[in-house]
């Protein structure tokens, strides 16, 4: 990873499968003068994601602990969001038993500042010319695999 080599069961994340099949689900959150914004909410959802996708979702009072360890040592008044990412697990292969166990991971990061050129114009709207795929139900969670999310955004 970035030069750094791995051997097959030294690093967990090089096998992770989030990131060979974008086999998980994540929810972002606005943090606001330490506290989360909808908790339960964002939870519940993610619970029900998970549940669509068969994996195994953590006890909240487990993700609860892990934001209040990397909330820490963070300034109370800030203004950030964490992302909460639940992976399947490490796994080789397109089937997912035998994967596991689950993973949690939370990411903390700043308010994105944005440049008052960004609302001052006002908005605009237009017909993006990728179609959002629809139809089974794991294409409305919110999963790791957002290429189409991705490539849609680029095409605009």
């Amino acid at each position: 990873m970035d030069g750094n080599h791995f051997v097959a069961g030294e690093c967990g994340v090089a096998l992770d499968r989030a990131l060979h099949y974008g086999d998980g689900l994540f929810e972002t959150i606005a943090v606001i003068k330490g506290v989360p914004l909808f908790w339960d909410a964002h939870l519940a959802r993610l619970g029900r994601g998970a549940a669509i996708l068969n994996i195994p979702m953590p006890s909240p009072s487990l993700w609860y602990a892990d934001l209040q360890q990397i909330l820490h040592d963070v300034r109370v008044h800030s203004r950030l969001f964490v992302k909460l990412l639940l992976s399947r697990g490490a796994g080789w292969g397109y089937g997912s038993s035998g994967a596991g166990p689950t993973r949690r991971y939370l990411y903390l990061s700043q308010w994105p500042e944005r440049d008052p050129h960004y609302w001052e114009p006002g908005i605009s709207a237009t017909i993006c010319p990728v179609a959002l795929l629809t139809g089974a139900p794991y294409l409305g969670v919110k999963s790791l695999n957002r290429l189409n999310q991705v490539m849609a955004r680029d095409a605009l």
